[in-house]
């Protein structure tokens, strides 16, 4: 039988989809059942901030590799920058695992270089990623950087781009038609 696929590269899979055809990421999420808040973390992750990964890959390999390995390349490296909570070995451990199975040893040696080198220039990269235009620094496309730069200014498009790349507060509205606020926040606690 065909070994189980991990979390790492069934996201890996889905980004490289993306990547080809253009389809929208949460459709390709559809699929997705094991792990389904791990992947989607990875995959909409991976998207968001795909200039930035890319940037950093080609500063640790000599070329970009073709779409299929660079998704798992920039999915690995995501974790590794923006994934505080996931333990370095594993994700290099699980992604190079990721990449054996689906393109074998060669492929999987290339990704653990890149994602090895990674871990040892974390702050050359970070500070290097600092030194770049706003676009790849956050991640945002050229032509949206460009119009917000001629519209608000270079500084406040900083703070734009910034901002945007903040992530969304949790809001709890209570229902008090189904439940009060001390049952909800009984609730809540427990």
């Amino acid at each position: 039988p065909e070994p189980s696929k991990n979390a790492r590269l069934v996201a890996a899979e889905i980004v490289q989809q993306w990547m080809e055809t253009g389809d929208f990421p949460d459709r390709l999420m559809d699929r997705v059942q094991a792990d389904r808040g791990f992947v989607m973390e990875l995959v909409y992750g991976a998207v968001k901030w795909k200039r930035q990964l890319e940037w950093v890959l080609s500063h640790c390999s000599k070329h970009l590799p073709e779409v299929p390995l660079r998704a798992h390349a920039i999915v690995g490296i995501y974790q590794l920058l923006h994934l505080d909570q996931v333990e370095a070995y594993a994700a290099v451990n699980e992604t190079v695992a990721g990449v054996k199975l689906r393109f074998g040893q060669a492929q999987a040696n290339f990704v653990n270089a890149v994602l090895r080198r990674v871990l040892r220039e974390r702050e050359g990269l970070t500070r290097g990623l600092a030194g770049q235009p706003v676009g790849v620094r956050t991640s945002h496309p050229e032509e949206l950087v460009a119009r917000w730069e001629r519209t608000f200014g270079p500084e406040r498009t900083a703070a734009l781009c910034d901002w945007n790349n903040t992530p969304a507060s949790v809001v709890l509205r209570v229902n008090s038609a189904r439940v009060t606020m001390k049952d909800f926040l009984s609730r809540l606690a427990a």
